[in-house]
């Protein structure tokens, strides 16, 4: 059994051997020792009880057969008696009694120990008890009691680790879902406009450090209010659904795609002149033109314009917007179905759609 910290074990048979380390271990200086380790207290009085009439008979019969008087027998007996009484109640209920309180405290002292809650402390201490001894069954009682409760809490400390890991995970799963949502378009999986603001901004400076073109699509459905008019939004909503699922799954890695609003769209590409932007709009327009769930409906075309960033010389993300905006406008104004490059710097205006 483990020792308690702080008592060293005295050899048992040893004479006056109170302060053990296990409470009950080795055997007492008195000649009642196994009385005290295990007998009963009703046994002890009721020995007490036969011993000292029987004694007191004794030294009576041994005093008149001596030759002394009858009174003077007596009053030997008596004190006799009395002397051997005090140290049979000594030895067999007041001293077993003070060592079983000494032991009480200790054990006491022991479980407090052993219980803190920070405490890894083993709790073998406990049992290390002789099995004789009045207060080994609670200290099994109490050793049992504190190893369940020790492996609760290791339990619950388990469990809270645990807890705390998914609820980290899951907020930090929800945060990003969230922070995904606020940036995306819920009908077509683009980004909305204040994503693709702040991306497109972030790419521009990008481009400018490293002396890069960017080119800019600005796309717009033709006649999509009559879509919408004719064959109800359900079929104006397919008609957004489609065209972002073909940018999405047609864009290069590293570009990205918006929905600002309505049926307005637009595509950023880095590392791109106009004419690589106006050929990727052309082949939007033809696989737009010909998807599937345009058949039996009044669908709509595409109109495109294009502006690039060096090659038009703009300044900043929304003058390079607006470059292509007034290109698409332009594509409007000349009878829609094509994709113009904007005024200015080295392009050609007015490129018509395949």
């Amino acid at each position: 059994m483990a020792q308690a910290a702080g008592e060293s074990k005295a050899p048992a048979g040893v004479a006056g051997a109170e302060d053990t380390d296990v409470l009950g271990v080795g055997v007492s200086s008195s000649c009642y020792g196994s009385i005290e380790r295990g007998t009963p207290l009703a046994v002890r009085c009721a020995m007490l009880a036969f011993d000292i009439p029987a004694i007191t008979g004794a030294v009576a019969l041994i005093g008149t057969q001596m030759g002394m008087s009858v009174r003077g027998a007596l009053v030997l007996a008596m004190g006799a008696g009395f002397g051997v009484g005090l140290m049979i109640a000594w030895s067999m209920i007041i001293a077993p009694s003070r060592k079983l309180a000494r032991d009480r405290k200790r054990l006491i002292d022991r479980i407090a120990r052993v219980s803190e809650v920070e405490r890894d402390a083993q709790l073998d201490g406990l049992l290390a008890i002789d099995e004789k001894h009045e207060l080994a069954p609670l200290a099994k009682a109490v050793h049992g009691a504190l190893t369940r409760a020790h492996q609760h809490r290791l339990a619950a400390s388990r469990l809270k680790r645990e807890m705390d890991a998914r609820v980290r995970d899951t907020a930090r799963k929800q945060t990003a879902q969230l922070s995904r949502l606020s940036v995306t378009d819920e009908l077509t999986g683009l980004l909305n406009r204040r994503g693709f603001t702040v991306r497109s901004a972030e790419m521009f400076g990008a481009s400018v450090v490293g002396k890069a073109e960017l080119s800019v699509i600005a796309l717009d459905l033709d006649k999509f209010k009559q879509l919408n008019d004719t064959a109800g939004h359900a079929a104006g909503d397919k008609a957004l659904q489609v065209l972002g699922e073909l940018i999405r799954a047609h864009i290069r890695d590293g570009d990205i795609a918006g929905r600002l609003g309505g049926d307005e769209f637009v595509v950023l590409m880095p590392e791109a002149g106009s004419t690589a932007a106006a050929h990727a709009a052309e082949r939007l327009q033809r696989m737009y033109a010909a998807h599937p769930a345009g058949r039996d409906l009044p669908w709509p075309g595409i109109s495109a314009g294009v502006a690039s960033r060096v090659e038009h010389g703009a300044k900043t993300m929304d003058e390079l917007r607006h470059l292509a905006d007034e290109a698409l406008y332009l594509a409007k104004r000349s009878g829609r179905g094509r994709v113009t490059k904007a005024q200015g710097g080295g392009g050609d205006a007015g490129r018509t759609a395949a």
